[in-house]
C-alpha cells in the first residue's frame, strides 16, 4: 500500500461505527487477525480465553459509563460483520498486552514490545504543534486508516487509528490533540478508562483542562503517556498559560509534565517522572531515553539557530517538526525507524498537527508526500 484508507463517518454513535466497519471492513479484519496473533503470543492464551478474560470485567462498566462508545463498537461489529467481543478486545489491547503482563522470562524480546513512538509538542507566541512518529510492526501498516468523524452532538474529530479502534492519535475542531506513547508497567484497573477509549474521550473535550480533569477523575486502566495540547482553558478568568501537558499514567497515578524553557515537551517509551513504589516499570525499549534526548536536542538547536534562546516570539514551522521526526541519528534505533523486514518494528506513520489552525499532515511510512487531514 502507498497510502492509508481515508474514510468519513457521520451521525449517531452507532452510525459512526457502522460506517467505519462497512467502509474499512478489510482493514478491521486485518487488525483482528494481527492482534489475535500478537495477544495470544504475549498472553500465552487462546483468542477465546483472551476475550473472556479481558472483556468480562469491563463490559458492564463500559455500557454504564460510556454508552456512546459501546454503541460505536456495536456499529463497527455490524458494519464489518464480526463479533462485538472481537472489537471490544482490540480496543483494550493495551490493557491486555501491558497491564495484564506477568514477568516474562525475556521481557526484552522484540516480540514482547508494544508500539513504540517518539512524540513532541511545542508552543510559541502564535503556534502550537503536536507531532509523533508511531512505530509498530510492519504487518499492521496496511490496517491503518484516516478516520474523519462528524458526530451529531460532539466535536468533529480527525485521527489516524488502527481500523476497528475508536480512539487514537489526532485532533478535534477545538484544536485539542493527543498522541500516545506506550509505557510498560504492571497492573490493570478495570474501574478506570482503557487507554484507547481515553484518547477518544480526550478528543471530545473543548480544552486541555478538560482532558486533564477527565483523566484524573476516572484514572487510566493501564500505563501510558498521552501528550495532549490545545486551548488551555475557555474560562475568561483562566490564568493558566500552558497549552501542552505530557500526561504520564499508571494505574495508581496521573502526573503531568510542563513545557521546558524552550516551549517543548518530549516523550517516548519510558517514565520521566517517579512512579508509585508498587508499580513495576519494565523498560522494553532501551533506546527510549536516547530518542527523548535527541528530540529535545533537535528542537533546542533549531530555536537557537534562529535566535539566541527562547522567547515568546520564537517560531518553528511544520517543516522544522518534520525534520525532527525524520531524524535517523542512531539508526536503526533512531527517532525515525526503517523496517528491515516484515517482522521489524518501524515507523508506520508520522503526523504533525498545527492545532491553532486545526489542521494536520500525515506521512505514511517512508512516503515523502504528506496528506492533509
Amino acid at each position: 500500500m502507498t497510502e492509508m484508507l481515508d474514510i468519513t463517518c457521520s451521525g449517531t454513535p452507532y452510525e459512526l461505527g457502522f460506517q467505519h466497519g462497512l467502509q474499512a471492513r478489510q482493514q478491521v479484519l486485518g487488525t483482528l487477525s494481527f492482534y489475535q496473533d500478537y495477544l495470544c503470543q504475549v498472553t500465552q492464551l487462546s483468542w477465546n480465553a483472551v476475550k473472556k478474560t479481558s472483556t468480562a470485567p469491563f463490559l458492564t462498566r463500559l455500557q454504564d459509563h460510556w454508552p456512546d462508545l459501546w454503541q460505536e463498537m456495536l456499529g463497527i461489529s455490524k458494519g464489518a460483520r464480526v463479533d462485538v467481543e472481537d472489537i471490544l478486545t482490540i480496543n483494550i489491547r493495551t490493557e491486555i498486552a501491558f497491564g495484564m503482563f506477568q514477568t516474562h522470562a525475556n521481557e526484552s524480546k522484540e516480540t514482547d514490545r508494544g508500539d513504540g513512538c517518539t512524540s513532541v509538542a511545542w508552543h510559541g507566541n502564535a503556534d502550537l504543534f503536536l507531532a509523533q512518529n508511531w512505530d509498530w510492526r510492519h504487518a499492521q501498516s496496511s490496517n491503518l486508516i484516516i478516520l474523519r468523524l462528524n458526530p451529531l452532538s460532539s466535536p468533529r474529530i480527525r485521527m489516524v487509528t488502527e481500523a476497528g479502534i475508536v480512539g487514537k492519535i489526532g485532533f478535534n475542531e477545538h484544536g485539542v490533540g493527543v498522541t500516545l506513547n506506550a509505557l510498560r508497567a504492571s497492573g490493570v484497573n478495570w474501574d478506570h478508562i482503557p487507554v484507547h477509549l481515553a484518547l477518544r474521550l480526550a478528543l471530545e473535550c473543548s480544552n486541555l483542562d478538560e482532558v486533564i480533569v477527565l483523566f484524573k477523575k476516572w484514572g487510566l486502566a493501564s500505563a501510558c503517556h498521552i501528550l495532549a495540547a490545545g486551548p488551555g482553558c475557555d474560562a475568561s478568568d483562566c490564568k493558566k498559560s500552558s497549552d501542552i501537558a505530557g500526561i504520564e499514567c499508571s494505574i495508581k497515578s496521573i502526573k503531568t509534565i510542563k513545557p521546558d524553557n524552550y516551549g517543548g515537551v518530549y516523550h517516548s517509551n519510558n517514565y520521566l517522572l517517579p512512579v508509585p513504589e508498587d508499580v513495576i516499570e519494565s523498560i522494553a525499549w532501551p533506546d527510549s531515553p536516547a530518542r527523548i534526548a535527541r528530540m529535545r536536542e533537535l528542537l533546542h538547536a533549531r530555536i537557537q539557530s534562529k535566535e539566541t534562546g527562547f522567547s515568546s516570539e520564537s517560531r518553528l514551522t511544520s517543516a522544522d517538526i518534520w525534520d525532527f521526526l525524520g531524524d535517523r541519528q542512531g539508526f536503526p534505533s533512531s527517532i525515525f525507524r526503517t523496517a528491515m523486514d516484515d517482522t521489524d518494528i518501524c515507523t508506520l506513520f508520522s503526523i504533525v498537527m498545527d492545532l491553532n489552525n486545526c489542521r494536520a499532515e500525515v506521512r505514511y511510512g517512508n512516503n515523502t508526500e504528506n496528506k492533509k487531514i
